[in-house]
């Protein structure tokens, strides 16, 4: 044997091992385990609201949109552990996204987002989508166009969620376009950007309001239906899952495999 190959049978025999270690690693249950690098037309989108400590709130209502950060923490721990990768409407790719892929939306544009749920998103490298109420902005307890605009400069996405968040369905028709389209139209001319996305209020919406939403050129559309999103069928009605105080990881993990069973059947 040659003394160069004598010298590099140590180095060999070190990456074999190496290689081998690495194909041992197991694979989330969630990703199929022959499909690492594939693609998909259906995956959940997580819906918070507020990102704060909930225990003194008096008001039901209030709570049940409440999740502390200690909760969200663990939910986010949780993502990454199991090889979710957060993503946003600009990872659509001719209507698949990658597998393991997953939303995160935070509704009504409340402050508590940009102060408490960014910090922890950004040692994460995590991104979501900010849905914006237009006549909340800069009110006492709601993001700012400051807030806003720091969100953008992390690459994450703005979306509308109406101008002043009425329930759509109590609204007479002819009332429905400005409520969809001016609020997009105010979002991408304040913040520079295309808006692709929009979020009803609440579960109401009637066929006119799907109509209203295409026509202003929207790609995305978000209910409160329960499921996983599927953007192959339904688009414009893509369904959430609702992250409620006390959801640990362990129901976290049980509300995903719930969404996946119900967009099956």
């Amino acid at each position: 044997m040659s003394p160069i190959l004598s010298a590099l049978l140590p180095s060999f025999f070190l990456l074999n091992i190496w290689l081998e270690s690495i194909s041992s690693i197991a694979v989330p249950s969630h990703i199929n385990q022959h499909e690492v690098y594939c693609k998909t037309t259906h995956f959940p989108v997580l819906m918070y609201h507020h990102i704060r400590e909930y225990s003194w709130l008096k008001d039901i209502k209030a709570k049940n949109l409440s999740v502390s950060p200690l909760e969200f923490k663990k939910q986010l721990d949780y993502l990454e552990q199991n090889w979710y990768k957060t993503i946003t409407t600009a990872d659509i790719k001719n209507d698949y996204v990658p597998c393991g892929s997953v939303m995160l939306t935070f509704d009504d544009g409340y402050d508590n987002v940009s102060s408490t749920a960014l910090p922890l998103m950004q040692e994460r490298w995590f991104r979501w989508i900010a849905s914006i109420i237009i006549q909340k902005m800069d009110e006492e307890g709601y993001m700012s166009g400051v807030n806003i605009r720091t969100l953008q400069q992390h690459n994450w996405e703005i979306a509308s969620h109406t101008w002043n968040h009425p329930i759509l369905t109590v609204l007479p028709v002819n009332a429905i376009p400005f409520q969809i389209y001016d609020s997009k139209k105010s979002l991408e001319n304040w913040f520079h950007t295309k808006i692709n996305t929009f979020v009803y209020p609440g579960w109401y919406y009637w066929p006119e309001t799907l109509r209203f939403t295409e026509q202003a050129w929207y790609k995305y559309a978000f209910t409160t239906r329960f499921g996983e999103a599927d953007i192959w069928w339904k688009n414009l009605e893509l369904r959430r899952i609702d992250i409620t105080p006390g959801t640990t990881p362990e129901k976290l993990g049980e509300l995903l495999r719930k969404a996946k069973e119900t967009t099956i059947q």
